[in-house]
């Protein structure tokens, strides 16, 4: 059943989503961790730290490559 978004729970989401654990967040407002994912990117909220972002390790990767190919 879709649940509607309550104006309490779009405040937090926009104050927490930036810095926050999505887990986190999804327990206090009691939605999945895709929903508020979901409803983050429909508001255009993006992460503030992205250091443990899944893209990490590809981009050191794609960084080594580069250092290979300019010797």
């Amino acid at each position: 059943m879709r649940q509607e978004w309550s104006n309490a729970q779009l405040k937090l989401l926009k104050k927490e989503f930036p810095k926050g654990s999505v887990a986190v967040l999804a327990d206090d407002l009691g939605r999945s961790e895709g929903a508020v994912r979901q409803k983050a990117h429909s508001l255009g909220l993006k992460k503030k730290n992205r250091s443990n972002a899944r893209s990490t390790p590809s981009r050191k990767k794609s960084a080594r490559k580069v250092a290979r190919t300019r010797k």
